[in-house]
C-alpha cells in the first residue's frame, strides 16, 4: 500500500508507471499461486482479478487520456471479480466456500443470523453478485453497479475483520491478514 502511494506519488515518473505495474505482476502471481492453491479452481482466480488488475490499471489512469477505454477496463475487472465472488455464493461448480457460511454467521450472528439461514443469505448475494456483473455492461445500471459493488466490497471486507481478528497478542498480525 506504501509503496503503491509512493508510486502515485511520482505520477509523471517512468518509474511510477512501471513501479505500479510490477506490483500488479507481484499480485497476479499470488494470485496464480492461490489459484493452484484451491486445486485449479478457476472461480479463485477470476475472483482476484480485480486484486491483481488494479495497480496496473491505476498505471494506465495516471499515463492515459482514453477515460472511456480505461473505465471499460475498471468495469470488466469489477465484473469478473463479482463473477467469481458470485459462482462461490451461489455453491456454483465447488459448492458454497464454509469460510463463507463462517463469515455470514460471525459476522452477523448479533443480528440474530443463525446457521441455517447462511446458505440462503449467501445464495441472495450470489444473486446480487450476477446483477452487478450485469449492470457493468449496461450504461443506464453502471453507477448503480458500481455503488453497490463499492459497498459490498467494503462490507464483505470488514465481515473478514468481524470474524476473524480478535484483540490480543497477534492483532496485528491477524488484521494484515484480512
Amino acid at each position: 500500500f506504501v509503496l503503491g502511494l509512493l508510486f502515485v506519488w511520482m505520477k509523471s515518473s517512468k518509474i511510477s508507471f512501471y513501479g505500479l505495474l510490477g506490483m500488479s505482476g507481484v499480485f497476479l502471481l499470488l494470485a496464480i499461486l492461490k489459484f493452484i492453491g484451491s486445486g485449479y479452481q478457476v472461480a479463485q482466480l477470476v475472483e482476484l482479478t480485480l486484486q491483481f488488475s488494479s495497480p496496473a490499471l491505476l498505471a494506465l489512469a495516471l499515463q492515459s487520456e482514453e477515460q472511456e477505454r480505461l473505465y471499460a477496463y475498471f468495469r470488466l475487472a469489477i465484473a469478473l471479480t463479482f463473477l467469481g465472488h458470485g459462482w462461490y455464493a451461489l455453491g456454483f461448480i465447488y459448492g458454497q466456500p464454509p469460510h463463507f457460511q463462517e463469515m455470514v454467521l460471525n459476522s452477523l450472528g448479533f443480528l440474530g443470523m443463525k446457521a441455517e439461514w447462511t446458505s440462503e443469505f449467501l445464495i441472495a448475494a450470489g444473486i446480487m453478485d450476477m446483477l452487478v456483473v450485469i449492470a457493468m455492461f449496461l450504461p443506464k445500471y453502471v453507477k448503480a453497479g458500481a455503488l453497490y459493488a463499492a459497498i459490498w466490497g467494503f462490507l464483505t471486507s470488514a465481515a473478514r475483520i468481524a470474524s476473524y481478528v480478535r484483540f490480543g497478542p497477534d492483532f496485528w498480525v491477524q488484521l494484515s491478514q484480512y
